[in-house]
Order: structure tokens, then C-alpha cells, then sequence
């Protein structure tokens, strides 16, 4: 049922590189792989922007990619600090993996929430009729993937149907997500990044997501037994809860690289950015 991982820098005075993190994330991302093997994807919050990389492989040979390599290659060559990573392992419910828009991390319509998330939400057709019926406004086909409607859902109730951000207190965040869990049916577990109010949140209808407090960092998994490297005691997020942290250091601008069966890959830094940027 797909594994999510991540992490979270701490508010501290160190400014995390991604050779500070690779272990831990490398041996999470190995882990999750008994939860998916049809498709994995990254996303890093990092002082120079948001970058996303999700291709249709198993985390195994995702790890060996020229899309990984890419990507570690453009966060260490440019000295990225990063404040936040989440990834995912796809276990293929709703929607093909070998179409690189049903794999994650997702973006939501408008791009303030960025997430992943795993458990099949049952309901999805029932909770899209919902979303449109809250934006009238706003023109929407049916997607294959129940995260996607989750995503805009949240996004709906948070920032209505505009590009432009608001600010948003923790309270509104912890509203939206208890309207989506009563309004869902099924398992749903989230690692969401919000990159203009700078914050992650961590949220579960069921309690299958755990993390960890280390000095510098807060990982994170959808099961405990991924993050027994890591030094300290679990901590499990209770059903029907969320947890939000503030991101030390973030950029809005969002670069994705997707790469589907057919090898070929979708790299267009320039209409990502100017489609994805929230003013």
C-alpha cells in the first residue's frame, strides 16, 4: 500500500547539505520499497527552490538512475541547503504508474501543496463531485489518482480557487485536514509540503506514520521498523491527527524532471517554472 518517508530540518543554527542526509534518506527509500515497487519519486525543499523527480522504477533502481544522479549532482554541485525532503514508493492503485502524473510526490492544481501519500481513499469520485461543488470557478476533469483529489481538496479549502497564496495559521491547516478525513472513506497517510507558508505537515486517518527526533532532523515513515537506524524513539502520529513544523529555510520555485516506462524523459525547467511558481 506504497511507503512514504521524508524529513524535516529542526530549527537550528546548521545548514543542512544533502551529504549531511544521504544515508538516513537512502536507507528509508530502501526500505519502503517492501511497501511499492512500481514507481518512486523525491521531493526536496531547499533554500534555491523545490525540486521533484519521480520516474516509473523501483526505488532500487531509482537509486541507481541517471535521474538520481542528476539530481544529487544539481543539490551538491550548487551547495542546495536543504529543509525538508519527502519521497515515496508506489504500490499502483488508482491510475497507471507508467504515466509520470500518477506517480509522487503530486502537486496540487495551483501548486501551494506539494505531497505524498499512501492508503487507497475509496471514495475519491464522491470527495472530486464535493471539490467542485466548493469551486465553481475553476475548470476540472476527473484525475486517475485519488492523492491528486485529496491534494486539491486541501488546497480548495485553504486557498480557494486562486494562484495567489495567503497566509494560513496552523489551526486552518488542522481544519482542512479533519474536513478531508470526514469526508473520505478508506486509509490515508500525508507528508505535505506547503512551500509559502513554509511548513510540512504530517497527517493520518489510521496511524500508520511515525517519526523520529534526531539533533538536526526529524525523519519520518509510514512504518516504524523503517526508521530503526535512526537513534531515539518513535514517535507515532494518532488517527485522525496531523503535525505540522515549520521549515527552517524554503524557495517557492518548483522544478520536475518525470520519466514514464517509455524511457522517455520530460524535463522542461523553464514552462515547469513558470507554471508552477506561486506569486
Amino acid at each position: 500500500m506504497c511507503g512514504i518517508f521524508g524529513l524535516i530540518q529542526l530549527d537550528t543554527d546548521k545548514e543542512l547539505v544533502f551529504q549531511d542526509i544521504q544515508p538516513n534518506l537512502e536507507s528509508l527509500f530502501s526500505a519502503s520499497l517492501s511497501r511499492g515497487s512500481e514507481a518512486a519519486g523525491l521531493a526536496f525543499s531547499t533554500d534555491k527552490g523545490i525540486s521533484i523527480t519521480k520516474v516509473s522504477e523501483r526505488a532500487s533502481q531509482f537509486l541507481k538512475s541517471s535521474e538520481y544522479t542528476q539530481l544529487v549532482q544539481k543539490l551538491t554541485k550548487n551547495n542546495h541547503h536543504i529543509s525538508a525532503a519527502i519521497g515515496h514508493a508506489r504500490l499502483a492503485t488508482n491510475g497507471s504508474h507508467k504515466i509520470a502524473q500518477n506517480n509522487q510526490p503530486v502537486i496540487s492544481k495551483y501548486a501551494h501543496i506539494i505531497g505524498v501519500h499512501n492508503g487507497i481513499i475509496t471514495n475519491y469520485k464522491a470527495l472530486f463531485d464535493k471539490l467542485i461543488k466548493k469551486d465553481t470557478k475553476t475548470k476540472r476533469s476527473l484525475p486517475d489518482l485519488d492523492t491528486q483529489v485529496a491534494l486539491d481538496y486541501l488546497e480548495c479549502i485553504l486557498f480557494g480557487n486562486t494562484k495567489n497564496a495567503r497566509s494560513i495559521t496552523k489551526a486552518a491547516i488542522e481544519k482542512a485536514i479533519h474536513s478531508l478525513f470526514s469526508n473520505i472513506e478508506g486509509t490515508a497517510n500525508f507528508a505535505l509540503l506547503l512551500p509559502n507558508q513554509k511548513k510540512v505537515v504530517l497527517a493520518t486517518n489510521h496511524g500508520s506514520l511515525y517519526y523520529k527526533k534526531t539533533q538536526d532532523c526529524i525523519y519520518f515513515a509510514s512504518e516504524s521498523i523503517f526508521l530503526e537506524q535512526i537513534e531515539n524513539t518513535p514517535i507515532k502520529v494518532q488517527p485522525n491527527t496531523s503535525v505540522i513544523f515549520d521549515l527552517a529555510k524554503s524557495n517557492k520555485k518548483i522544478e520536475t524532471i518525470s520519466k514514464s516506462t517509455n524511457h522517455t524523459p520530460f524535463k522542461n525547467k523553464l514552462s515547469v517554472l513558470k507554471k508552477h511558481t506561486i506569486d
